[in-house]
């Protein structure tokens, strides 16, 4: 059950203050737990393969460590468009 009186009205609010459903609005969150969560097993990956001290080693850590730079890059840039978007919604809807 909702604490909400109206549940419509507050995801109508919701998208007239950012364009999208309320959905769209925390679905970045899981993205970026999932995002960390990916990060999280890279560097338990590159800790394996630097206690392996195997002749491949470095290259596996190497590759292990640019797979995370791109990751943490790309999600940056997507976390980053959303909230400079959507603080701007509510700035023009002076919430902010």
């Amino acid at each position: 059950m909702s604490n909400y009186a109206n549940p419509k009205a507050v995801e109508e609010s919701v998208k007239q203050a950012f364009g999208v459903g309320s959905y769209e609005v925390v679905a970045p969150l899981g993205e970026i737990t999932e995002t960390f969560s990916w990060l999280e097993e890279l560097f338990k990956s590159i800790l394996e393969a630097a206690n392996e001290k195997k002749p491949l080693s470095g290259f596996v850590i190497g590759a292990l460590a640019d797979a995370g730079a791109h990751l943490a890059f790309e999600h940056r840039n997507s976390s980053g468009y959303r909230y400079k978007e959507m603080l701007g919604k509510l700035k023009e809807a002076g919430l902010l």
